[in-house]
């Protein structure tokens, strides 16, 4: 129960963000989400913005559209110098990565938490990678992957 707790807290931080009118528009980039294995299709392309704490070394990437939103946030020293996996594991806690998505249709679903997974950070100032996961049960696994890319990371700490 204490991990998804956390794992909530977490998304929910990602995902919090209240914006006024005299703000400028949020840089943004591009982030596929694609279902794989079984009934294997692209679900959609949205646009994210990326977010980095330095002081506890946070970087979260949110974005959603008409059918869809997905959160990550991942624990990793920001910009990477090389390339950096970092494992997503819902059963520890103080894990590294939590990624979720959430169909949205008439009206909000249940959210599809990872369980496993990976997140590869590329190196350099503007934020791109990949990333897979697994999510469920023995009976109803589903997995996912996709990439996100030219994806300007705003530098807030909640």
């Amino acid at each position: 129960m204490f991990v998804r707790s956390l794992i909530a807290s977490l998304l929910m931080i990602a995902m919090a963000g209240c914006r006024s009118d005299s703000e400028p528009p949020l840089p943004s980039g591009r982030l596929v989400l694609e279902r794989t294995g079984a009934g294997a299709q692209r679900l959609a392309e949205l646009t994210v913005t990326g977010r980095w704490c330095d002081s506890d070394t946070t970087l979260s990437l949110v974005g959603a559209n008409d059918d869809w939103s997905f959160a990550v946030a991942v624990r990793a020293p920001w910009p990477a110098d090389s390339s950096q996996s970092v494992t997503v594991d819902s059963s520890r806690a103080g894990g590294l990565a939590a990624i979720a998505v959430r169909p949205i249709r008439d009206s909000v679903q249940h959210a599809i938490v990872g369980h496993s997974g990976t997140v590869t950070l590329e190196p350099g100032p503007v934020l791109a990678g990949r990333y897979e996961f697994v999510s469920g049960t023995d009976s109803t696994v589903a997995s996912f992957a996709g990439r996100f890319d030219d994806v300007t990371v705003l530098r807030i700490c909640p």
